[in-house]
């Protein structure tokens, strides 16, 4: 018998009957005869016939229930399955098609005609099975092409809040956000200006030391099912990726690429606002400095202008006083004289209550810029 052959199965407890059957379709078919039906399921399940032909040499209601039995197991159902009968009945024809027979000839019949029948069922089964097939191919196509428009609007989101995002563990929390939805378990490094940061595994774990020491071998490292991305700032670890999948992997691991490559840019983007908040600060607690050596300097002033306007207005009463004696004023010259002079004394407190007063507002002042200069 030739491998390429449809295999066609009789089952007739006539052995004369089988050596017939066999003898007119050996040239175009790879034949199994049984005469015990009751091995007709385990056969057909180790066999796998194109065809089974039942002659009447099996009771009829006993071939419609090995008919059910084979069009109802997942192994054999795809096998066509006819019957050969005197009974010309309708009835006996519409059980034999309610048990899922494909066709049902009568007997006597002519050889050709059997022989062509047998033929078109088989090549009516191989369409079925190739339409059957193709569906499943679409389907199947159909439900990639929807699981991959799904993943690449979990992307565009992704990448659209990742505008938003300002530190690393918002960046580090939103990607494992969205690896989860892909169905992935993972972990990540980011190295940044705070150093090497870890997330979704503990410091001391094997995956963190991983992740660390792998960084220089290689962008993509597959070791059993765990996969390992590297880009210079971050890498990312996939514990389960689906490596016996080669679709689905390959499609996950280019929108992981894609991920871990804009969450790359990211890292870069937020270095970089690292050092200018670190220059600004820098700058502004250099002028806090500035401004706090500039107002204690000039408190300094102060302080020392208002002891010498003090000393200096009880130094000229009394040196006033003391010359008074030698002019040869009037006792009321010299009170209205020193009446002048008290009016200037009590203009010059008030300069230096105002003084004071600045002096305290300049204290304060430097308070604050003193606390400021310690947060910097």
């Amino acid at each position: 018998m030739q491998a390429d052959k449809p295999i066609v199965m009789l089952v007739d407890r006539d052995e004369f009957n089988l050596e017939l059957l066999n003898g007119m379709l050996e040239d175009d078919f790879q034949v199994i005869s049984l005469q015990d039906e009751t091995k007709v399921i385990q056969e057909s399940e180790r066999i796998h016939p194109d065809l089974i032909l039942i002659d009447t040499g099996v009771p009829e209601e006993q071939g419609f229930e090995i008919c059910d039995l084979i069009k109802h197991n997942p192994k054999t159902e795809s096998c066509s399955f006819m019957f050969l009968s005197e009974d010309t009945s309708l009835d006996r024809k519409m059980a034999g098609y309610a048990a899922g027979c494909d066709d049902y000839i009568l007997k006597p019949f002519d050889p050709e005609e059997l022989l062509t029948r047998l033929k078109r069922q088989i090549t009516l089964q191989e369409e079925q099975n190739q339409l059957e097939s193709t569906a499943k191919t679409a389907m199947d196509a159909a439900f990639a092409a929807m699981q991959s428009s799904s993943e690449i609007g979990a992307i565009v989101r992704f990448l659209e809040n990742t505008l938003t995002l300002s530190t690393f563990d918002q960046l580090a929390t939103s990607l494992l956000e969205i690896t989860h939805e892909f169905g992935l378990m993972c972990a990540l490094q980011i190295r940044g200006q705070e150093g090497r940061l870890n997330f979704g595994c503990d410091n001391k774990s094997v995956e963190a030391k991983m992740l660390s020491e792998l960084i220089s071998k290689g962008k993509i490292i597959d070791f059993g099912a765990r996969t390992l991305l590297n880009f210079p700032h971050i890498s990312l670890l996939v514990r389960n990726m689906p490596l016996q999948e080669p679709d689905n992997y390959g499609r996950l691991k280019d929108n992981l690429v894609l991920l871990t490559n804009s969450c790359e840019e990211k890292v870069k983007t937020i270095n970089h606002e690292i050092d200018l908040q670190q220059q600004r600060d820098g700058g502004i607690a250099k002028i806090i400095s500035g401004c706090h050596d500039d107002l204690t300097a000039a408190s300094k002033q102060i302080k020392f202008l208002d002891n010498l306007i003090g000393e200096v207005m009880t130094w000229q009463r009394q040196e006033l006083e003391d010359k008074l004696i030698c002019l040869g004023l009037s006792e009321e010259q010299e009170d209205a004289l020193l009446e002048m002079v008290d009016t200037s004394v009590k203009k010059l407190e008030v300069s230096r209550n105002i003084g004071e007063e600045l002096d305290q507002h300049f204290a304060t002042i430097i308070q604050k810029l003193t606390e400021l200069m310690d947060m910097s």
